[in-house]
């Protein structure tokens, strides 16, 4: 079952590039498939996304969270959101980790021959800021996923 999480975070998107939102974010580490070919962030006016996170008390499936978007009326993130709220929104990763289900980016695998659907991960690893790549192999129920809120 999911569990009901009204907090929201407000971010603003502002088009800068990815290496720039990186250096931002201060983080301790960051996956270096993160460029700005595989990332590309458009120049644009900014604007406000409202982040709602999805909390299973069970481990669960890709196609849980996305069924949890439609209940909830959320619609899927864009990897634009997760680097936007990385730099922006890094006390609410700081104790559990944030899964952003954007549509996927194909990243070849360490040690391993092709590539795979990965997405964006932030975490804190003893305080330190982590951005990462995670495949898809079904999630624990400690992570919170990033859902997008329309207002009008």
């Amino acid at each position: 079952m999911a569990l009901e999480k009204p907090e929201r975070f407000i971010i603003t998107c502002y088009g800068h590039n990815t290496a720039s939102e990186l250096t931002r974010g201060k983080y301790y580490w960051s996956n270096k498939l993160f460029t700005d070919e595989r990332f590309p962030l458009e120049k644009h006016a900014s604007y406000k996304r409202v982040i709602e996170p999805v909390e299973f008390d069970h481990h669960c499936s890709t196609e849980d969270v996305v069924n949890e978007w439609r209940r909830r009326e959320l619609l899927r993130p864009t990897y634009e959101d997760a680097l936007y709220f990385g730099v922006q929104q890094h006390e609410a990763y700081a104790r559990r980790p944030w899964i952003f289900l954007h549509h996927p980016v194909d990243a070849p695998g360490s040690g391993c021959t092709g590539s795979f659907p990965r997405y964006i991960v932030l975490y804190s690893f003893n305080g330190m800021r982590v951005i990462d790549l995670y495949v898809d192999d079904g999630w624990i129920k400690f992570c919170l996923f990033a859902g997008i809120r329309v207002e009008n």
